[in-house]
């Protein structure tokens, strides 16, 4: 069902999900009706568990900020670099309304939330970090939570300046059709940002398939390899693209010698 007239002229997230007809709002959470995603929830869900990254509310409030002896603390000390440049660039460009695909837990839309003055809104169908991410982080009016499905005709007229897919389009097996969905939910100069997601070289993909099968395995989640995905940088060949951060560049492995991600960061634009 298309929503009415109506839903498409209203300038908030939140107005938007509270007058769609796919919606029902529950607890602080927006839950879009007819998608299942159980599967695909369970494999995450316990993958996530396997490798220590379902963290307690202690932590997840005070992300990327983790306490010296985590044991991914690393890993976070590059997400943390990740997000600061994100909201650099975006306080220039002052976006009115950011929308994040595979919010999580919902720790960057706060992170941002903090930094950039706009509308937010965070999409997943992880429904256990979701409800995380309203508990610790919905308070605030301008951050809303929907447990929905991007690629539904739901979203349609929903309309954003900036989507930010961060560690998220491997688990969307065709990137072409993800980002020209993306693109029909953009206003006018509206931008795509993917960071913290691997991009290969076309002659490397199957060998990282196979790092991740056996990973998978040695998780006891053998069933994820199904759902995650190996993109090359082949996929952007119909896109009008900057590479803000390329980590096989000069620059780029002077910063990731500095901790800086091993992934680059991708603005993708509408044509001109």
């Amino acid at each position: 069902m298309n929503p009415d007239s109506s839903v498409a002229k209203l300038a908030g997230f939140r107005d938007y999900f509270s007058r769609h007809p796919s919606f029902r709002h529950r607890e602080g959470l927006f839950h879009q009706s007819g998608i299942a995603y159980e599967a695909f929830e369970r494999e995450y869900t316990a993958l996530r568990t396997s490798e220590g990254r379902l963290l307690p509310d202690a932590i997840v409030k005070d992300l990327p900020h983790v306490p010296r002896q985590h044991p991914l603390r690393k890993e976070w000390l590059v997400r943390k670099r990740s997000a600061e440049a994100l909201a650099r660039y975006m306080k220039k460009t002052s976006p009115a309304r950011v929308l994040e695909i595979g919010c999580g837990n919902g720790w960057l839309i706060n992170f941002l939330a903090g930094q950039v003055e706009a509308d937010y809104c965070g999409v997943d169908v992880n429904e256990i970090e979701l409800k995380q991410a309203v508990r610790l982080f919905s308070t605030q009016d301008r951050i809303t939570f929907v447990y929905g499905d991007i690629t539904s005709s739901a979203f349609d007229e929903c309309k954003t300046d900036v989507i930010v897919c961060a560690s998220v389009i491997q688990y969307f097996p065709d990137l072409p059709s993800l980002l020209d969905r993306l693109k029909g939910m953009l206003c006018a100069n509206g931008e795509i940002h993917i960071i913290d997601s691997p991009l290969y070289r076309e002659g490397d993909a199957a060998a990282a398939k196979a790092r991740s099968v056996d990973h998978f395995w040695k998780t006891g989640q053998p069933d994820m390899a199904s759902y995650y995905h190996h993109h090359t940088w082949k996929s952007l060949k119909n896109d009008h693209y900057d590479v803000l951060h390329h980590p096989n560049s000069l620059s780029g492995r002077i910063k990731k010698w500095l901790g800086y991600s091993p992934f680059p960061w991708v603005v993708v634009r509408l044509e001109e």
